[in-house]
């Protein structure tokens, strides 16, 4: 998946309608700085812009190297044949063509922001949702953080579910480690009565381990359970918070571990 800014869509069109007005010959402009702006906009849409059209990269690539060669590059005091005009004109007018004809048909959709994240990050950035937090969460689960956010961006709340709470299993079984505690993969309840019986856990990672009782991934793998819109927010909220209070704690149990033993 790949964004597309549709402002150099809208300005592709514009400019390619200016520079075939300054040919037939409307009220003169800048034509080699127009150009110029142009023959940018026609590259930098082929390179990094592109959505399947039924026209090639190198439709783009030629009609730039076409008007470099013939504006950008023309000596100066040396005037266009009319032939040279029509013939760039042809190759104006087919580009226009495609973009009027299928731009309104390409399928490029609008992704609200998810409970005050917008698309680019949940689609490409998720990591981001933990703040401070983000470097040390997606070393441990960095994958389905991903799909998570992915998940979350087009409102598949369940699937969402399903990998924030796969992501938060690993963070918990990393936690459980850091505390000295080796518990075999099973039950996200065996999970939480491990972690209720770790010293030292303070009062504010209790009440985020608190929270995660009101989930189990297990529920999510089957249609017993599907997650609404309000309940993907609150599990996010949960999740989010004790995550992020783990890894925070996983940092400071293994900087005050003996060397050896982080």
């Amino acid at each position: 998946m790949q964004q597309v800014n549709a402002y150099w869509l809208y300005e592709l069109g514009e400019l390619l309608g200016r520079v075939r007005g300054v040919l037939i010959g409307e009220p003169d402009e800048d034509i080699v700085g127009l150009v110029s702006i142009t023959i940018y906009s026609l590259r930098y849409f082929a390179d990094d812009q592109w959505v399947p059209l039924r026209i090639t990269k190198e439709d783009f690539t030629h009609l730039a190297e076409a008007l470099h060669k013939t504006i950008t590059e023309k000596p100066p005091g040396i005037v266009l044949t009319s032939a040279t005009k029509r013939a760039l004109g042809h190759q104006l007018d087919a580009v226009r063509q495609v973009l009027s004809r299928e731009l309104p048909h390409t399928p490029m959709y609008y992704v609200p922001p998810r409970f005050g994240y917008v698309a680019p990050t949940l689609l490409e950035n998720a990591g981001q949702i933990f703040g401070t937090g983000e470097a040390d969460v997606m070393a441990i689960a960095g994958p389905d953080i991903s799909e998570a956010g992915r998940c979350l961006a087009f409102g598949l709340w369940t699937a969402f579910g399903f990998h924030f709470l796969r992501a938060c299993e690993l963070v918990i079984l990393e936690y459980l480690k850091a505390c000295g505690r080796e518990v075999r993969r099973g039950s996200w309840q065996n999970y939480l009565a491990a972690l209720g019986q770790v010293p030292g856990v303070s009062r504010q990672m209790k009440r985020a381990l608190d929270r995660l009782t009101r989930w189990d991934r297990d529920e999510l793998m089957h249609p017993a359970r599907t997650l609404t819109e309000p309940e993907a927010e609150s599990l996010l909220d949960d999740i989010k918070a004790a995550m992020r209070d783990m890894v925070t704690d996983i940092r400071m149990r293994r900087a005050a571990a003996p060397p050896g033993q982080e």
